[in-house]
């Protein structure tokens, strides 16, 4: 059997690139890409010998997305859906991201809005959610978002005769 040295922190460069880039970014997020060598309290200490408090090096709540997974980006897209009195229930009824601000209609209808890191996966599960709401749902913004989401609606229409 054949064996080889990586150096240190190379490991998660290899895991990203065979086998799950995600959970690569999770461990980085949570501080797993560090050599910690002690904690006192609340101050992590790594090989070095450098001082850390868990709250400057671990910002979970920064990352994660809610329903919509785990990223960071340097700017947030502002999503806006409009819901049917059918889905209004269901969407008042959970908090899918911590920005999630609702707004009801006398008629029963919902808006709800976050703002989300501009992430092709976070952007991603965003489309599935809303889809998942079939016509009881329209994207109001932003437009590229609308757009995508009436074309998928468009196709899956078309399949039926």
């Amino acid at each position: 059997m054949e064996s080889f040295d990586l150096a240190p922190g190379a490991e998660f460069e290899l895991h990203a690139r065979t086998v799950n880039p995600q959970f690569v970014r999770v461990l980085r997020t949570i501080g797993f890409d560090r050599s910690w060598a002690r904690a006192e309290g609340q101050y992590l200490y790594d090989a070095d010998g450098t001082r850390y408090t868990i709250e400057e090096y671990v910002t979970v709540h920064d990352w994660l997305q809610g329903d919509f997974g785990v990223a960071r980006a340097p700017r947030t897209v502002r999503v806006l859906v409009e819901f049917d009195a059918r889905a209004a229930e269901v969407v008042r009824g959970r908090k899918v991201h911590a920005s999630q601000r609702l707004a009801l209609a006398a008629d029963g209808r919902a808006r709800a809005s976050f703002a989300v890191p501009q992430d092709a996966r976070v952007m991603a599960a965003v489309r599935a959610w809303i889809l998942g709401f079939g016509a009881s749902a329209r994207v109001v913004e932003p437009r590229e978002l609308a757009d995508d989401v009436a074309g998928e609606l468009r196709r899956a229409a078309a399949r039926y005769p």
